[in-house]
């Protein structure tokens, strides 16, 4: 005779109760949530910096670094805090196969690829002067 069956009976019933009412995901979710508003908050203050310290360098701007300047005040929100509700939102609805892999993927990009882009995307027109001064010795 084999436990298997009675031992994996319940098994969906548990994990839904569990994670439910354990501390664990909800702390990484409060830690996420804060990281994505952090972010957030700190890009709405520090990207009109640069597009006025870009207005005074008189630095042909490249192309991405404009697409943020001009987006960043309706993009940014949809982006940080869409994706701090899908945080909460995971919490509650339970996403098995390709639903949960494609918010995995979504959450990972925005938090682990997206924000280094944004950072690199204003520094790119200082390494386009630095190149084009490097080419003029």
């Amino acid at each position: 005779m084999s436990l298997a069956p009675v031992f994996f009976a319940n098994r969906s019933k548990f994990l839904t109760s569990t994670l439910l009412n354990s501390r664990g995901p909800w702390r990484y979710a409060v830690m996420c949530c804060l990281y994505f508003l952090v972010a957030y908050r700190c890009f709405l203050g520090v990207i009109p910096m640069f597009a006025k310290l870009f207005e005074g360098l008189g630095v042909e701007v490249p192309l991405p670094t404009r697409f943020l300047i001009a987006t960043f005040w309706w993009l940014l929100p949809a982006i940080f805090l869409g994706a701090a509700a899908l945080i909460i939102a995971r919490q509650f609805v339970r996403l098995d196969g390709l639903r949960l892999r494609f918010t995995n993927f979504v959450l990972i990009f925005v938090g682990g690829v997206l924000v280094p882009l944004i950072v690199l995307d204003l520094y790119l027109p200082f390494f386009d002067l630095i190149w084009k001064l490097h080419s003029l010795k």
